[in-house]
């Protein structure tokens, strides 16, 4: 009788249940989401705009314009006559002058970024509008 007893006792039924798990996951879900709900409601939509019709280059938006070219070689031509770098600020103010608002600006796409720049500046300091002019791929 007395293995019988002891048998019993060993099948006894835990009515406890180990609550530890259930409540450490419960905090990692809390962290997590404390975490990451902020994020998604602060981003930023970065899509780029779409590309409109382009403004085609008609003697209307050309009236108060200059056009300026940089060839490959890094010869700039105002008007079509060809300027020495040192000389296009002074030519700016004097179109300035001459009532003209804004320039339109046409690039190789081989020349450095730092010329590009340059006559962008001349014009900035001459108080001149910039229109960068570009051709269809």
């Amino acid at each position: 009788m007395y293995e019988r007893n002891t048998h019993r006792k060993r099948l006894a039924v835990i009515s406890e249940i180990n609550m530890t798990p259930l409540m450490d996951l419960t905090f990692t879900l809390l962290i997590v989401f404390i975490i990451t709900v902020p994020i998604l409601d602060y981003t930023s939509d970065v899509t780029p705009p779409k590309m409109t019709t382009p403004q085609e280059v008609t003697s209307s938006t050309m009236a108060n314009a200059i056009m300026v070219e940089l060839d490959d070689k890094g010869q700039i031509s105002i008007g079509g006559n060809s300027v020495p770098f040192a000389e296009i600020e002074d030519q700016f103010r004097a179109f300035k002058d001459a009532g003209k608002s804004k320039i339109v600006f046409r690039a190789d796409g081989t020349r450095p970024y730092d010329d590009i720049v340059a006559v962008m500046r001349a014009a900035n300091h001459a108080d001149l509008a910039i229109q960068l002019m570009t051709q269809q791929e």
